[in-house]
Formats: C-alpha cells, sequence, structure tokens
C-alpha cells in the first residue's frame, strides 16, 4: 500500500478470516497481502455486493487513485462507466452465477460519477473478473484483474488508421489507375482513328494533288523539294526524280534564274510567302508561271518546310499585256478630242506665220520675225509628240534625271486635255529632282489624272501637291499627290482598288493596277486616302536618288559651232539632207548615207584614206537596213576610239536609257534643231 494508506486496518483482517486460514504455514494472511501487494499486475477484491475492499498498488499507479478514494466507497455494480460501455451485465453475472467474466473497456474516471477523484486517468483495460468461493460455495469475494493494453490498443489504432490510410492509397491509386488504363484505351481508340484519318486524308491529298489542275510542291526546311505532283512535272518537263532536291528551280528560262533564286532566298530567310512570276524553259519555249509557296512551322515554332502552287499564266499574261494596251488605247481615246484641239491650234500658228512670213517677203527682219514665232508652233507640237510617244512606253523603267515638278505639270495638264475639270497646282518652290523612267511616271500621273476626271463628271477642281518626305527608317523621299472633290471610294471595295481588272467604270481595270507596277518598279509606294462624297487624295513617294545638280541646266542654249568631218546615217533622205546643212552651217564637213552598211564602209574607206570621222550620227532604226545598234559594233571593231551619236525619234528603246552602254557617246533625239545639233557635236568632242 502506498505511504497516505499506512496504519489504516485491514479491511480483511476480520470479515476474510478463512482467506487466511494457513495451513502449511504460519503468517499466511500476511503472505497473501504481500502476494497482492507485490504483484506487477493491477489486481482488485470486491466483496459479494461489489465493493472495493482491497486494492494493490499497481492498480492505484494504473488508474492515478488512492486506497482511501476507493476502498469501502467504490462499487463496480454500481459504475457509470461499466454500464455506458454494455459490461455491466457481464459483472452482474459473475456476482450472481459465479462465472467469469473478460472484457475490454476504456475507462476515463474523469467521467465516473459516483467518486470525486482527486486525480483522473484514461486507460484501455484488458479485464477479467472471476468469483471466489467460500468452502460452502457462496460467493464471497470477487477478483478484478486489469492489464493495461493502452498502448497495444493505440498502436492497433495507428496500425488501424494506417491500414486504412493504405487501402485508401491503394483504392485512390486503383481508380486512378483504373480511369488512366480507360483514358489509355480512349487514346489509343481515337488514334487508331486519327492514324485511320490520316491515311484516309493523304489519300484525298494524294488524289487531289495529281488531279489538281496547278503544279503543287513541298519542300523541306533547307528549301529541297520533297514532293511534286504530276502537273508540276508537266510544266516543267521534268520527271518526279529530275524534281527531288533542286525542285523546280532547274527549269527556269536562263534569263529569270538569278532573279528568282535571290528573291526565293531572301523570303525563305525571313520564313515569309514566296510569291513570284517566272519562266520555265520547257522544250525550248517559255511558259510563264506564278508561283507561290508559303511556310509551315514545327512544334518549335521554326520553319519546317514549304508548300506551295505553281500556276501557268501565260495566256493570262498574254491577254493582261493586250488589256493594257487597249488600256492605253482607252486612255488616248479619251485624249483624242483634246490631242486634236491642241495640234490644229499648233498647226494654225505654223501655217499663221508662216504665210505672214510670205506676205512679208520684202521686210527680212519680219519674215525672220514670223519664222521664229512659226518655230515656236513648232516645239509646241514636239512637246505635244514627246508626251505621247512617253506615255505609250511601258516594261522596265529607264532612268535618267527628271524633275518632278515639271514633269507633273505636263503630265497632268496632258491627262486632263478635253475634260471640263481644271488642274491647280501646289508644287514645292524647290527644284525636286529623281533618277525615274519618265514616259512611266507621266502614265501614273495621267492615270491619276483621268481617274480624279471621271469621278466628278459634273467637273471640278484636281490639285497636285509635290514635296519632301521620310521613311520610318530616316531615307529620304519626294512624294506627290492628286486630289479630287469627286464622290471616293467606298469602303467595301478599297482593298480591291489595285487588283488587276477591278473597276466601277467603264474601262480595262488596269490603270490604278499599272500604277501601283510601276511605283514599285522604282522603289516606291502608293497609297490613298477617300471620304465618301468628298473626294480622294492618291499619294506616292519615291526616293530621291539625285542631287539638284543631276538636272540638266536649263534656259537659252548657245549655239556651239566646231570644225571636222561629221558621218550622217538616216533612212529618210529629207534628214539627210537637213542634218548636213545643219551640220555645214555649224562649220562641219559633212557626208551621209542610208544604214548603217554604207556608214560602216564609208567609215572603212576613210580609214583607209588616213584619216577618220570626227563624229558619226546614226539613226537606231533603219527599216529592211542595218540599224544603228548593230552598225556601231562593226564601227567599234573598225575603230575603238571611234565617236557615235545615237539618234532616235523613239523613246522606250533601252539604248537611249544607256548609251554607252552599247557603244554611243551621246544621244540625240528627234526632232532637233540646230543649237542642240552643236551642243550634242561640242559636248562629244570635248569629251
Amino acid at each position: 500500500m502506498e505511504d497516505r494508506d499506512q496504519g489504516k486496518a485491514n479491511p480483511t483482517s476480520c470479515d476474510d478470516a478463512w482467506l487466511c486460514q494457513a495451513k502449511p504455514s504460519a503468517g499466511s494472511c500476511s503472505l497473501l497481502d504481500s502476494i497482492i501487494d507485490q504483484s506487477p499486475n493491477p489486481i482488485w477484491i470486491s466483496d459479494s455486493q461489489g465493493t472495493l475492499i482491497r486494492i494493490n498498488r499497481a492498480c492505484t499507479r494504473l488508474l492515478n487513485i488512492t486506497e482511501a478514494e476507493v476502498v469501502g466507497t467504490y462499487n463496480i455494480l454500481k459504475d457509470n462507466i461499466v454500464r455506458e460501455q454494455g459490461l455491466l451485465p457481464q459483472v452482474e453475472r459473475v456476482f450472481r452465477d459465479g462465472e467469469t467474466a473478460r472484457f475490454e473497456i476504456v475507462y476515463d474516471s474523469s467521467t465516473l460519477k459516483t467518486l470525486a477523484l482527486a486525480q483522473t486517468s484514461r486507460v484501455i483495460l484488458d479485464v477479467t473478473i472471476f468469483a471466489i468461493r467460500d468452502p460452502q460455495g457462496t460467493i464471497t469475494n470477487a477478483v478484478i484483474q486489469h492489464i493495461d493494453i493502452t498502448s497495444r490498443r493505440e498502436s492497433e489504432e495507428k496500425l488501424q488508421r494506417a491500414n486504412q490510410e493504405l487501402e485508401s492509397r491503394v483504392m485512390e491509386r486503383t481508380r486512378e489507375l483504373t480511369l488512366a488504363n480507360q483514358a489509355l484505351r480512349h487514346e489509343v481508340a481515337e488514334r487508331a482513328e486519327a492514324e485511320a484519318e490520316l491515311r484516309l486524308s493523304e489519300r484525298r491529298f494524294r488524289t487531289l494533288c495529281a488531279a489538281a489542275p496547278v503544279g503543287i510542291f513541298m519542300s523541306d526546311d533547307r528549301g529541297r523539294c520533297v514532293y511534286a505532283n504530276p502537273r508540276l512535272q508537266e510544266l516543267t518537263g521534268l520527271k518526279a526524280g529530275q524534281l527531288m532536291g533542286s525542285g523546280w528551280s532547274a527549269a527556269l528560262h536562263p534569263e529569270d534564274r538569278e532573279s528568282t533564286t535571290v528573291k526565293w532566298l531572301e523570303i525563305s530567310g525571313q520564313g515569309g510567302t514566296f510569291q513570284h512570276e517566272c519562266r520555265f524553259l520547257r522544250a525550248g519555249a517559255p511558259v510563264w508561271v506564278r508561283a507561290l509557296a508559303q511556310p509551315f512551322r514545327g512544334k518549335d515554332g521554326s520553319v519546317a518546310g514549304y508548300v506551295g502552287v505553281v500556276e501557268d499564266i501565260t495566256e493570262q499574261r498574254h491577254a493582261r499585256e493586250e488589256l493594257l494596251k487597249t488600256q492605253k488605247l482607252e486612255s488616248l481615246g479619251v485624249l483624242a478630242g483634246g490631242i486634236a484641239h491642241d495640234f490644229n491650234n499648233i498647226l494654225s500658228i505654223i501655217l499663221g506665220y508662216i504665210s505672214l512670213a510670205r506676205s512679208a517677203a520684202h521686210d527680212p527682219d519680219l519674215v525672220l520675225s514670223r519664222l521664229k514665232d512659226g518655230e515656236k508652233g513648232v516645239l509646241r507640237a514636239r512637246d505635244l509628240t514627246q508626251q505621247l510617244l512617253t506615255f505609250a512606253r511601258g516594261g522596265d523603267p529607264v532612268k535618267r534625271a527628271v524633275d518632278l515638278n515639271a514633269l507633273l505639270r505636263e503630265a497632268a495638264q496632258f491627262g486632263s486635255l478635253g475634260s471640263n475639270v481644271r488642274c491647280d497646282f501646289e508644287l514645292s518652290p524647290e527644284q525636286l529632282a529623281l533618277a525615274a523612267d519618265e514616259g512611266q511616271l507621266s502614265q501614273v500621273v495621267h492615270n491619276l489624272v483621268i481617274n480624279a476626271t471621271q469621278a466628278m463628271p459634273e467637273g471640278g477642281v484636281i490639285t497636285i501637291r509635290s514635296g519632301r518626305a521620310r521613311s520610318r527608317e530616316g531615307e529620304e523621299l519626294l512624294s506627290f499627290s492628286v486630289s479630287d472633290t469627286g464622290t471616293g471610294i467606298p469602303e467595301s471595295i478599297r482593298a480591291q482598288v489595285f487588283d488587276p481588272y477591278f473597276t466601277t467604270k467603264q474601262g480595262s481595270g488596269l490603270g490604278l493596277t499599272s500604277c501601283y507596277s510601276i511605283i514599285k518598279k522604282h522603289g516606291g509606294g502608293i497609297t490613298f486616302e477617300s471620304l465618301p462624297g468628298k473626294g480622294t487624295t492618291f499619294t506616292v513617294t519615291l526616293p530621291a536618288q539625285l542631287r539638284q545638280a543631276a538636272l540638266e541646266a536649263t534656259g537659252p542654249a548657245l549655239e556651239a559651232k566646231g570644225e571636222g568631218d561629221v558621218l550622217v546615217m538616216d533612212d529618210d533622205r529629207l534628214i539627210r539632207e537637213l542634218a548636213v546643212e545643219m551640220l555645214e552651217e555649224l562649220g562641219y564637213r559633212a557626208e551621209s548615207v542610208a544604214d548603217g552598211a554604207q556608214a560602216v564602209t564609208a567609215y572603212y574607206n576613210r580609214q583607209r584614206s588616213g584619216s577618220r570621222y570626227a563624229v558619226v550620227i546614226m539613226d537606231l532604226t533603219v527599216r529592211g537596213g542595218m540599224g544603228g545598234r548593230e552598225a556601231v559594233k562593226a564601227l567599234l571593231a573598225l575603230d575603238p576610239q571611234v565617236k557615235a551619236v545615237v539618234s532616235s525619234g523613239y523613246c522606250d528603246d533601252p539604248v537611249l536609257a544607256n548609251c554607252r552602254a552599247y557603244g554611243f557617246k551621246a544621244v540625240l533625239p528627234k526632232p532637233y534643231n540646230r543649237q542642240e545639233l552643236g551642243r550634242v557635236l561640242d559636248e562629244v568632242l570635248k569629251g
């Protein structure tokens, strides 16, 4: 017993004396007390009514109680904890019938209602209760043994929770695996379906490509051809095996190979869309095609290759050329009335002053004055003819120094002839110089003025402006605009304004298309702004590539005289005679021949005589004979130092734009007067 219970009477010393009967030896009661008290197993003893009469130290330590708190006061049959956990019937049978009871109980002494305990505990007990009978068989006591299974049960509960958690995880993982398996089966089924659809799509694609009326090709990221349909083989004249790798570049016309390759490398290097018109050489005959290639990208976003089409546009180009000719004729038809009016005015001036000169034959000074006035009319006729010739030009630009302001005035006035509109000019006060094809640029202005005129059927004012500008990159530009106050361009058709053959008026629909093409070939841009009912403004920007000094000086020309032998070649007898007479008046000695072959012979004979011609003037085109282009080659073979001048009434021949590349020293455009002839010869002889 604990110290706090020492000195108390032993409750069993009298009432339960039979328990202490010592048959073997004396002191048996004390021995029993010692056994009970020192037993490591918690034990307590009750009387026949269930009241606790004896408890050992192991039990008080387990339950955190004292003997004084429970001995004689605690009754197991009245224990609310036993009753609440449904164990009371088993306990009652021990005291009533002598049965042995064994059960587990969660004993929380803080919930015990029959006793007030100083300290409490909560334990899980394995309890065994058995009855004690006297010699007569009467139940006198009960022994209650406790085994503390708290740790075991907590471990079991933990283990159970762990098992449950493990089972839950296993079930969850099983469910996940089941779902994953179902998803995998679904994915496999979808993939199989997709592969079947892909195979079907590939069959459809190959069938479509095989039957397509255009060439179709596919290349890898390096531009090597990996697929070519039968139509592309037909267009190129190459078999599929020949197209693999190098692709259709092997079929390119030699004149187009370099430009097409350069453009392909430029566009493919940027990952952009390739679009180009070029020629194939198939069985020795050129075939015009339009190629369009679009990049496709891999998972990482980089270009994985190109897929493209090649379309035969030979007939379209022929039709386009014919329509361009028709468009020019339509434009000329619009101008015909105004041109006839101007020519009649000019002819009236010429004939009038000639008749006045005749009537004043007695007065040489008056005759000279009237002939000079008549000459002005001839010069006006030459300018008008020059405008007609430059308007008729096409193809790639043949550039030379151009005064933009002067070109705008001439082309706009020319384009408005015969109309009921007026051209107002707001031009830059400074001279604007650029390198351009004067004829083609005049055609752009002319088309824009015609367009503006058609937008104002009741008449109005066209405003032409010019000035300087800068690109986003800081490049210096020249710009001009043509504004009208007409009906404007509806929003619905603005995207089609520059499309070929698109028109809302009578005509071919190529006017603005040709403007766009010409400006692009000059390295410029063309845009427009339009307000319905208020008018439209087209703005053109072009590179400013020349300084002001690049333009030829204007003003009265001084007559330059000279000396030396000059050979004139022209198939027109009157022009030959006129040229010889003007040369002689300028101080030269002149001879003339009718074609290039005669010019070569005359030059050869002069060389054999030990002298040479100072200058040879040759017509570019000779009907039925050798022209200047061929003749100058022969003259250069005879004399690499020959000084040849090309003269022509045509302005669209590239020889006139770059005469030195063909062996000539200068250009003398027709018609020309004595001052112009003298100036050209003076420049050649001094240069």
